[in-house]
């Protein structure tokens, strides 16, 4: 027999799977070697086309772009820190 609990996570689950599979294909995910480790960042689009274009402006690659932030962002999550850079980079 469930417990009440378990009951109600299986009853509330298809409606928080299909909102976390409705968000996911928002974002797309980009893989990058930082400091010798492999990472993912996920970003939606918009993020990553001013990303993209700041790069290209820049004259360096995505990844080395990322790598900028990446060196100067302290505790911050890399996904967070690259969706600040972005948001500055569309008031400059």
């Amino acid at each position: 027999m469930l417990k009440t609990w378990q009951s109600r996570v299986l009853c509330l689950w298809p409606i928080f799977h299909g909102m976390k599979s409705e968000a996911a294909m928002l974002l797309q995910k980009k893989s990058f070697t930082l400091s010798g480790h492999r990472t993912s960042v996920a970003l939606e689009a918009e993020f990553w086309a001013v990303l993209e274009r700041e790069a290209l402006r820049d004259g360096i690659s995505l990844s080395a772009y990322v790598g900028r932030i990446d060196g100067v962002r302290g505790e911050r999550p890399l996904a967070s820190a690259l969706r600040l850079r972005a948001l500055a980079a569309g008031q400059s």
